[in-house]
């Protein structure tokens, strides 16, 4: 997904602000990834969620106005967490 936003937002290359939601998304995984020990269960998957979600929200309300900014990113960080769980609960395996 990181790798289409910039399709996505072409105009961008005028704003290069714009480019800190794609640096976000990996810095996030790697973080949560190292702070759960690479874990793989539920919990491991729900907290790694939410440090990705929160790198994520953080770097996009940056670039939203006013108090729409200031609620992103910690809704952000709820539903990837919330996500993560949900991708789980269906049986979607994750492995190391």
């Amino acid at each position: 997904m990181g790798r289409l936003e910039p399709l996505v937002h072409a105009d961008d290359k005028a704003r290069p602000h714009g480019r800190r939601p794609v640096a976000a998304a990996p810095v996030g995984l790697t973080v949560g990834s190292a702070v759960v020990g690479y874990g793989t269960s539920l919990g491991d998957i729900v907290v790694q969620g939410a440090i990705c979600g929160l790198a994520i929200g953080v770097a996009q309300a940056s670039l939203l106005p006013g108090r729409v900014g200031i609620l992103w990113a910690p809704a952000l960080t709820a539903l990837s967490a919330l996500g993560w769980a949900f991708t789980s609960s269906i049986g979607v395996a994750v492995k190391t």
